[in-house]
């Protein structure tokens, strides 16, 4: 008789009712406020403890001796935001960070509040009418996010962004406005507060916004303390690895972090003033559900004498993006995307940029190819054997002539939204053919990456970004946070009996802690095995 080998999770049933300890932690059991009085450490270092993120409006930020109570001994942030001019060109945004500590800039985590143990944030907020010469009205409409774009730092230069219907939107009538953002218990850490807003730079709205002057005062913000913690009970999750080059979306707090490998290979590669088509494949063999991850997508990178950055599609001044993708109807999508002289921006891309788009019926596994001709001609083929095919135009082409040469080449994922932050997506084949010569040809072998072939160009760190599945009986173990005390993982032939420590090595992937399964470790398990989520320092 053959037997069959069963895996399952099995999680106690556990209530914890504290607090998480984290390090770096100051006003732990007791609120914390921010009233940048007059004689603390905002009055002579806002600058170094706001910073300018990203965007193309220009941003100050001073301290203000402008109190919502009218108190002599205290003040507030004082932010000036001019938008580019004219409309239609430009990175049409700010996005303006603000640490807790008052200490620094980007980065700092002297004060990092963890999200479990607050309800709330609160802020007050001043809309400057007479300094202004923007709309409060056109500031707010539209964009990203909607209203006027209230935010947190993550850890790890990541943000959590609050939902559109917690945003505060102002009456902007020149007085002080109160405005209060519940807190999900399972963010990431927050060592900062991020004022960001985008707008489409072809619009009226922005149109309307361009040259202008944005000025608004924030004062005390405040978050309270969950008295009553309940850290519930997290959910485990198991997955069968697939076969091959397994990427995770492991950087805790950034929906927008690009986890990929660049091909050494391929950067002597160009397809302008090449006689012979130059085709790029991607073969996706795991990705996660619509259901799972909506928004979830892989990435084709194109960077032409790039200085070998991770977000090419942001720093380099020319770029083009394919994008994989499920539809809401379960098919496949991809997506051709460029810009060009755009540095620091990726605006152009989701607006004007987007030359072309393929839908695969079958879904998103399966092959996918991009091939260049004549310099500006594309050809996108789908998993199910179908295809489309635009032109660049030789203008834009051109500007994907190599100088040195140096095509750099990426492959990877991107999360698409903070909730699809710890999911994967696998890779078995990546092939670079120029004409009838392979330039690569990887199905991922293992045990690790060919160096010889790769450049790692994850955000996350390598250990939890990537790994290499060399064999087909390995799993994926992982459970959501905030996971309280639950620290490791038995392991037992018996559900109700027998277990012991796996020993298996817990990974920080972000949204989600998990670990990967192998072989040697359900060797001694012939018929079944189960896996208990536990810990011994619960109080």
């Amino acid at each position: 008789m053959k037997y069959h080998r069963t895996i399952q999770p099995w999680l106690n049933s556990l209530v914890l009712g504290c607090a998480l300890v984290t390090s770096a932690l100051t006003g732990r059991g007791q609120n914390f406020v921010l009233d940048f009085a007059t004689n603390s450490i905002w009055s002579t270092n806002t600058g170094a403890a706001t910073y300018k993120w990203w965007g193309g409006c220009s941003t100050v930020q001073e301290f203000a001796t402008n109190d919502v109570a009218n108190d002599p001994t205290s003040g507030s942030v004082k932010f000036t935001i001019t938008w580019p001019n004219p409309a239609g060109q430009g990175d049409f945004q700010y996005a303006v960070g603000m640490s807790l500590s008052g200490i620094s800039g980007g980065g700092d985590i002297a004060v990092s509040l963890p999200a479990i143990s607050y309800t709330n944030m609160e802020m007050d907020i001043l809309w400057d009418t007479n300094a202004s010469t923007a709309s409060v009205v056109d500031h707010q409409a539209g964009g990203d996010p909607a209203g006027f774009g209230v935010n947190f730092v993550a850890t790890q230069w990541g943000q959590t962004w609050v939902p559109a219907a917690n945003q505060p939107v102002l009456v902007g009538n020149g007085s002080w406005e109160h405005f209060t953002i519940p807190i999900d218990i399972g963010w990431p850490n927050i060592p900062g507060m991020l004022f960001k807003k985008w707008r489409p730079n072809d619009n009226a709205g922005a149109t309307n916004m361009a040259g202008q002057v944005s000025v608004f005062y924030v004062d005390n913000i405040k978050f309270n303390y969950n008295t009553n913690q309940v850290i519930p009970k997290p959910t485990g999750r198991f997955e069968h690895a697939v076969k091959g080059l397994n990427i995770t979306a492991a950087k805790s707090g950034d929906q927008y972090q690009r986890e990929s490998v660049r091909s050494i290979a391929a950067e002597t590669v160009q397809w302008f003033g090449n006689a012979n088509p130059v085709t790029y494949s991607w073969t996706i063999g795991g990705f996660p559900s619509r259901a799972e991850a909506p928004g979830y997508f892989g990435t084709l990178f194109l960077a032409p004498d790039g200085n070998g950055n991770k977000t090419p599609d942001w720093d380099n001044a020319n770029c083009i993006v394919v994008e994989t993708s499920v539809n809401g109807n379960g098919e496949g999508t991809c997506n051709f995307r460029f810009k060009t002289n755009a540095p620091t921006s990726n605006g152009v891309l989701y607006g004007t940029g987007l030359l072309g788009q393929l839908i695969n019926p079958s879904g998103v596994l399966g092959t996918w190819s991009v091939t260049f001709t004549n310099n500006s001609h594309v050809t996108v083929v789908g998993p199910s054997g179908g295809g489309t095919n635009f032109d660049m135009g030789a203008d834009a082409a051109a500007f994907f002539q190599t100088t040195t040469p140096l095509m750099q080449t990426y492959f990877g994922f991107q999360p698409g939204g903070a909730a699809n932050i710890g999911n994967r997506g696998v890779y078995t084949r990546l092939k670079i053919q120029n004409g009838a010569t392979t330039v690569v040809d990887d199905t991922f072998p293992g045990p690790d990456l060919d160096a010889n072939l790769w450049v790692t160009a994850f955000q996350a760190a390598d250990a939890v970004a990537y790994k290499v599945v060399d064999q087909d009986a390995g799993y994926w173990f992982s459970w959501n946070k905030p996971d309280g005390f639950y620290s490791f993982i038995g392991i037992s032939s018996n559900v109700t009996s027998g277990w012991v420590d796996s020993g298996l090595t817990t990974l920080d992937l972000g949204a989600r802690t998990g670990s990967f399964v192998d072989t040697n470790v359900l060797a001694n398990f012939p018929r079944s095995v189960h896996l208990r989520l536990y810990g011994t320092n619960t109080p």
